[in-house]
C-alpha cells in the first residue's frame, strides 16, 4: 500500500532511514546527451509525515551511488566513477 511518494531524477540504488530522515543513494539518471557520465546524488528526504514526505536536502555526487549509510550525524555515499 502506497502512502506517499517523492519523485527523484533516477532510480535509488540504496536506502537508509535514521530518526525521520530517508537517505537515498541514486543512481546515474538517463542522459541523452552524455551516455558515458556516471552522476548521481545522495537526497534526504523526511519522512516524519508519511503521507507526505519531502526532499529537505540533496549532494551530487561525482559518480554512480551505490551505497549510503548513516553513523550519528553523517552520512557516507559509496560512488562509482
Amino acid at each position: 500500500v502506497e502512502v506517499g511518494h517523492v519523485d527523484t531524477p533516477g532510480a535509488p540504488v540504496r536506502v537508509a532511514v535514521a530518526d525521520r530522515f530517508a537517505y537515498l543513494a541514486l543512481g546515474a539518471p538517463f542522459n541523452p546527451v552524455c551516455s558515458n557520465c556516471l552522476t548521481g546524488a545522495l537526497k534526504i528526504i523526511d519522512v516524519s509525515v508519511a503521507a507526505v514526505p519531502r526532499e529537505v536536502g540533496s549532494f551530487p555526487t561525482r559518480g554512480y551511488a551505490q551505497g549510503v549509510a548513516v553513523v550519528g550525524r553523517y552520512a557516507y555515499v559509496a560512488v562509482q566513477t
